[in-house]
């Protein structure tokens, strides 16, 4: 299985009812994964191949690029901060995950970090502002690893493993780009910033309400079993969230696939606008707390 990339697909707008799309040329041949709109003009991308795309003119124009030494890296997740700055995250066993920097809009490339245990593997990562940000990937010694930065990645902390909840046998987050969320007041306090990251195989989110240092887990009424679970979450505010996912090997069966919250995560309820199948991404919410609108910027193909 290869998932293929042709075109972009940028929204011009997102009703409940319609929506208008226009495919543009993304100037590469990678399999495109990450996506991190800036505002109207600014969008950054990732995928394989070390690739990364932008446009700063809102998709008229697309330049993309390879990051030097990456060439054989998945760049599965961007954060961008605007025109200029942006983060890559990789995924993949050991030093293949790895998350880089750069303030020159591409022309150079900082590795800000390499993970070093051989069965780590990260999966997605997010920002609160421009220098704080959170990294999940797979369990580690039973728990899911979490690294956090307050200088704008040039230190990633591992988080206490003692205030995590342990996963569940199979119970890992998904290597989608956006199994993990961030919500931060304007005007909040630090100590008051929340985090959401989402599982498969056994259909969970966990949740802090204070920057990370202690976490909850939640039920959802997503299916659950192998390579099945929650894929995806995408917060509107504090207390609404939206999560897709599916069953991955099964994109076409319907199962419960997406769920909504009004209680910051402490409980879910299946949505009564579902996705037609398997979701793995939602990079758009409507204005709606019952009504799913999912997108993706890859498909699967069989060659």
């Amino acid at each position: 299985m290869q998932l293929k990339k042709a075109f972009l697909f940028l929204p011009l707008f997102v009703s409940l009812a319609f929506a208008q799309w226009h495919p543009q040329k993304s100037n590469t041949d990678a399999s495109l994964h990450g996506l991190s709109i800036v505002n109207g003009n600014v969008v950054w991308v990732s995928g394989t191949g070390g690739t990364f795309v932008r446009t700063t003119d809102g998709g008229e124009t697309w330049q993309a690029g390879t990051v030097a030494g990456a060439e054989k890296l998945d760049f599965r997740d961007v954060y961008a901060i605007d025109g200029e700055t942006a983060y890559l995250m990789s995924i993949g066993k050991g030093n293949e995950s790895r998350i880089y920097k750069t303030t020159d809009a591409g022309k150079n490339w900082l590795l800000e970090y390499a993970e070093q245990n051989p069965k780590a593997f990260l999966d997605c990562m997010a920002f609160w502002d421009a220098t704080h940000g959170i990294v999940v990937g797979d369990p580690l010694d039973g728990k899911p690893e979490l690294l956090t930065t307050s200088d704008g990645g040039a230190h990633w902390t591992p988080l206490q493993s003692n205030t995590i909840p342990p996963a569940k046998n199979g119970e890992g987050s998904p290597a989608s780009g956006t199994c993990i969320a961030t919500y931060a007041e304007e005007k909040g306090r630090k100590e008051n910033w929340r985090a959401w990251f989402v599982t498969e195989n056994a259909s969970r989110v966990f949740h802090t309400a204070d920057s990370g240092k202690t976490w909850t887990a939640s039920e959802t009424p997503l299916v659950t079993g192998l390579n099945q679970g929650v894929f995806s979450i995408a917060v509107m505010d504090a207390d609404r969230l939206v999560i897709v996912g599916g069953d991955y090997d099964h994109p076409q069966v319907v199962k419960p696939n997406s769920a909504v919250s009004d209680d910051g995560g402490k409980t879910w309820k299946e949505s009564s606008h579902p996705p037609a199948g398997y979701t793995r991404r939602t990079p758009t919410l409507s204005a709606s707390p019952t009504r799913t609108v999912a997108g993706s910027l890859e498909r699967k193909g069989s060659s």
